[in-house]
């Protein structure tokens, strides 16, 4: 196998881009073309005639939740890598935070599987919370992506950029050096 199909295969699994989709009044919500791809990919059920899976990770509202459980946005896992993250927890010792980690994997998430013409439906209940009215804005984080709402997301990222001016150092460069990965 060389370099670039070894690439190529880990690249069906990685999410790359924002996209800010229209929710319709039903809560429906076109999945990015790309997304769905890799959603693909990443739902060992999937098949020509099957539409794909995935998990919407919401985690708790109530206010005296602490951060990790407690978010802005829905993060949405693959079918195979939230069955990792399942396998990996069933693994761990009773512990507080193995019981934390059940909560957030199954309490507060959602299976949704992608309609015919690309859709899921966020639920009210969810809209709601997340403060989804007209539009979502779906981001890519990796192995994952997030749904936000646009504002939300805005203040989040601004909150952030300050936060890394403040902490990474001045001559930082967070591009990969092409040339260590065989590149030019």
């Amino acid at each position: 196998m060389g370099r670039s199909e070894g690439v190529d295969r880990k690249l069906t699994q990685w999410f790359a881009g924002q996209f800010l989709q229209k929710v319709d009044g039903k809560g429906r919500v076109s999945v990015p073309a790309e997304f769905r791809r890799v959603l693909e990919k990443g739902d060992p059920e999937w098949s020509s005639d099957r539409h794909p899976q995935f998990v919407i990770v919401f985690g708790d509202e109530h206010p005296d939740t602490p951060a990790p459980l407690c978010r802005s946005f829905m993060e949405c896992h693959t079918i195979s890598l939230y069955q990792e993250i399942v396998s990996w927890i069933r693994d761990q010792d009773d512990v507080p935070e193995t019981e934390a980690r059940v909560e957030l994997y199954s309490t507060f998430s959602q299976l949704v599987t992608v309609d015919d013409t690309g859709r899921v439906v966020i639920p009210p209940r969810l809209r709601k919370r997340f403060g989804l009215s007209n539009c979502a804005l779906f981001v890519a984080v990796g192995t994952t992506f997030q749904i936000w709402a646009p504002g939300t997301y805005e203040a989040y990222k601004d909150a952030r950029r300050k936060s890394w001016s403040e902490s990474l150092p001045k001559d930082f460069n967070p591009r990969v050096p092409v040339s260590r990965l065989g590149g030019t």
